[in-house]
C-alpha cells in the first residue's frame, strides 16, 4: 500500500502518539506497587521490586535504578541471594542503558561472584553475557567474544535455551561490526533465530531479527532487511523498547534515498530515547538525523547533529559511535571549507578506526570462535571416551561376574561329586557288612544250638 507524503506524515504521528501514551499510563506498574504495599520483607517482596524496576526502564531509568538497589538491600537484610544477584545484574543493564559504564561493571562483578558463590551456572552465563555486551560497545570486541564463549559453554552445560538462544545472537553481533565476519555473523544468528521462536521470547526475537536485517543492509539487500526489521518492530512493540529498531530502518529508507520517511523514523526514535534518557540510542538517532541533513545538502544541520552525537558517544567511551560521529564531522567541515577542523577530525577518525579494525583482532576473532569449537569437540570426545571407559569397566564387571558364577557352577558340582562319592562308598560299605554279619550269624548257628 502506497500512502501520500500527508498520509504518511499523519500515520508517523499517530505512532508517535500512541507510544507516547503508553508511557503515561501502566496498569502494570500499578498492580505491582499496590502488591507491593501489602508485602512483608521476604523473596517475593525482592521479585517484586525487581519487576517493577524492569517495567519502569521504559519510562525513567532513574527509577528502574532505585527498585534494583532496594530490591539489592532487601535481599541483602534477609539473607537472599539468588535476589541479590539478580539485583546487581539488573542494575548493571540499567547503569549501561543510562551511559555509566564503571557503576554496570562493578554492579556484574557482584552479581557474578554471588553466582559462582551459588553455583548457579545460567546465572553465571548471564552475568558473562553483560560483560560481553559492556566490553563489545567499547569497541573492545575480542574481550567482548571470550566472555560471550564462556557464557556459551555454560548455558549449554545448564540445558538453558533463553541464555544460549542470547549468547548465540550476541556473538553474531560483534561479527557484524566488520564485513569480513558477515559469514560468522549470519551463521551464529540463523542458529538463534529458530530457539528464539521456540521459547517465545519477544525481546529475544526482536533483537535477533534487527541484526539480520542489519546483516542484509548493509550487504544492500534492502527488501530482505526490511522483512526481517518489520518482524523485529512487532516483537519490540510487545516489550516497548523499539528505539534501535526504528533507528535502523531510518538508516534503510535513507540508503533508499526516501529521505522524508528516514527523518521520521530517525526522529520518533529519538524522542522516545530522550523520553527515557537512553543516551545510546539518542546517539544512534542524531547519527541518523545529521547522516539524512548532509545527504540533502542541510550542512550546518547535520554538523549540530553530529556534535551533540559526538558528546553522548564520548560520555558512553563508545568508539563505534565516535568513529560515525568523526566521519561525519570530518565531512561537514570539509564541505565548509573549514579545513583545519576537517583534518583534526579526519586524524581522529584514522585513530580510532585503527584501535577498533586491525588484521590481529580479526585473526584472533576467527581463532576465539575456532578455538571453541574445538573445545566443544574436545568436550564431546572426553565423553564419547569417559562413555566407552565405563561400558569398557562394564563389561569387565560382567565378565567377571560370568566367571565367578562359572567358577562356584564348577565347584558345586566337584562337592556334589566328592558327596555323592562317598554315599556310593557308605551304601557300598554298608551293603558289606550286612553281608557279613549275615555269615557271621549262620556260622553261630552252625556251632551252637539255637
Amino acid at each position: 500500500m502506497n500512502l501520500s507524503g500527508p498520509a504518511k506524515a499523519a500515520l508517523f504521528l499517530l505512532l508517535f502518539f500512541k507510544s507516547i501514551l503508553a508511557f503515561a499510563e501502566d496498569p502494570t506498574i500499578d498492580s505491582l506497587k499496590n502488591v507491593l504495599s501489602k508485602l512483608q520483607d521476604s523473596p517475593e517482596k525482592v521479585q517484586t521490586l525487581l519487576e517493577l524496576g524492569q517495567n519502569t526502564l521504559n519510562t525513567s531509568i532513574e527509577e528502574a535504578v532505585a527498585y534494583a538497589t532496594a530490591a539489592k538491600d532487601l535481599s541483602g537484610k534477609i539473607a537472599y541471594d539468588k535476589g541479590r544477584a539478580d539485583a546487581y545484574r539488573l542494575l548493571g543493564v540499567y547503569y549501561k542503558k543510562w551511559g555509566k559504564y564503571r557503576e554496570s561493571l562493578d554492579a556484574y562483578t557482584s552479581s557474578l561472584e554471588i553466582s559462582r558463590k551459588m553455583k548457579d551456572l545460567s546465572g553465571q552465563s548471564i552475568v558473562l553475557n553483560n560483560f560481553g555486551s559492556l566490553y563489545g560497545d567499547q569497541g573492545q570486541e575480542t574481550t567482548g567474544l571470550e566472555y560471550y564463549f564462556q557464557a556459551l559453554k555454560l548455558a549449554e552445560q545448564a540445558h538453558d535455551t533463553t541464555r544460549t538462544v542470547i549468547t548465540l545472537n550476541n556473538i553474531g553481533n560483534i561479527y557484524l561490526n566488520k564485513p569480513n565476519t558477515y559469514d560468522k555473523a549470519l551463521e551464529y544468528f540463523l542458529r538463534a533465530l529458530p530457539l528464539a521462536k521456540q521459547i517465545k521470547d519477544y525481546t529475544i526475537i526482536g533483537t535477533v531479527t534487527v541484526n539480520i536485517g542489519e546483516l542484509y543492509m548493509n550487504q544492500s539487500k534492502y527488501e530482505s532487511a526490511l522483512f526481517f526489521f518489520k518482524q523485529s518492530l512487532a516483537a519490540f512493540e510487545v516489550t516497548g523498547d523499539v528505539c534501535y529498531t526504528l533507528n535502523d530502518i531510518g538508516k534503510l529508507y535513507e540508503k533508499k534515498e526516501n529521505f522524508d520517511s528516514a527523518l521520521a523514523y530517525h526522529q520518533r526514535a529519538l524522542t522516545i530515547a530522550t523520553n527515557l534518557d537512553a543516551k545510546e540510542d539518542m546517539a544512534g538517532s542524531l547519527l541518523g538525523i545529521a547522516q539524512i541533513n548532509y545527504r540533502q545538502g542541510k550542512i550546518k544541520a547535520a554538523l549540530g547533529a553530529y556534535q551533540k552525537a559526538e558528546n553522548i558517544a564520548r560520555s558512553l567511551d563508545s568508539k563505534f559511535r565516535l568513529k560515525e560521529s568523526y566521519q561525519g564531522l570530518a565531512a561537514c567541515y570539509a564541505a565548509l571549507n573549514d579545513y583545519n577542523h576537517a583534518f583534526e577530525y579526519q586524524t581522529r577518525l584514522v585513530d580510532i578506526k585503527d584501535s577498533i579494525y586491525n588484521k590481529e583482532s580479526d585473526q584472533k576473532l576467527a581463532r576465539l570462535d575456532f578455538t571453541f569449537q574445538i573445545e566443544k569437540k574436545q568436550s564431546q570426545i572426553d565423553l564419547l571416551t569417559k562413555d566407552k571407559l565405563l561400558k569398557d569397566s562394564e563389561l569387565r564387571r560382567q565378565k567377571i561376574a560370568k566367571n565367578a558364577v562359572i567358577g562356584g557352577l564348577f565347584l558345586a558340582f566337584i562337592i556334589a561329586f566328592i558327596l555323592y562319592r562317598g554315599y556310593r562308598n557308605k551304601v557300598k560299605t554298608n551293603k558289606i557288612l550286612d553281608q557279613q554279619k549275615g555269615q557271621i550269624e549262620n556260622l553261630v548257628l552252625n556251632i551252637l544250638p539255637a
